[in-house]
């Protein structure tokens, strides 16, 4: 490796370094943002830790850690990318937790992994308070983006073209912390989308939900969560 790149990398660490503390406001501030959704997988994680599907449980919590710390860091697209990992393998999990069959299938590389349109569609169609739940909840929404996974998926493949950059060095990509401030708010977007999901395709009653998101639901739902979710 040329002595002016290792140069231009050493430039990059210390652009970091040097609004640290800064930094790791913006760590708690996006880690924070996602605290229903991280609820859910605690709870998921207490009844699922005995089976070997666990891994999709434990795979989401690791990439919301990965996103917010490559957040945090100034690295933007690398974070969307494993924010998009969270929310793919939350649905995978929400699915697969009552398929076994089709898990062993999709664990063993014999079938594809299921997308997330494919388990809300499945959602849909044959849960029985599952639409009528999202379309309650989607009029008390918080999120500006129905559906933050159509903002997450462009960023993916390139076709959002707005959050393209010019990098001529690597210290270019290191986003400064006043601009990651305007971008934090898709941590919440995604989370509040997450928890929705789970929400409005749980089969328990509302005091079994984690006590994080049944507050959340009865400050959206003005105290009366239970009744408008048919809990």
């Amino acid at each position: 490796m040329e002595a002016k790149v290792i140069n231009n990398i050493s430039e990059c660490l210390i652009s970091i370094d040097r609004d640290l503390k800064e930094r790791e406001k913006v760590l708690e501030k996006a880690g924070d943002s996602l605290k229903l959704s991280l609820a859910w997988l605690e709870y998921f994680l207490k009844y699922y830790d005995d089976r070997d599907i666990k891994i999709l449980v434990e795979g989401a919590n690791s990439a919301a850690i990965e996103s917010f710390t490559l957040f945090a860091f100034g690295f933007l697209r690398p974070s969307a990318l494993s924010l998009r990992l969270y929310y793919e393998l939350f649905h995978q999990f929400l699915y697969y937790k009552d398929h076994n069959l089709e898990w062993t299938a999709a664990r063993d590389f014999r079938a594809q992994a299921k997308l997330p349109k494919e388990v809300r569609n499945t959602f849909v169609n044959f849960h029985a308070t599952f639409d009528k739940r999202m379309n309650r909840l989607l009029k008390k929404r918080r999120r500006i983006n129905e559906n933050p996974y159509n903002v997450l998926s462009p960023i993916a493949h390139g076709s959002a073209y707005a959050t393209l950059t010019a990098v001529s060095q690597p210290v270019d990509i290191v986003c400064q912390t006043s601009k990651l401030e305007d971008c934090v708010f898709i941590f919440s977007e995604v989370d509040e989308y997450l928890s929705d999901i789970c929400a409005s395709s749980f089969d328990a009653n509302i005091l079994s939900l984690p006590i994080a998101v049944r507050d959340d639901l009865d400050e959206r739902l003005e105290g009366k969560a239970a009744s408008v979710l048919e809990m």
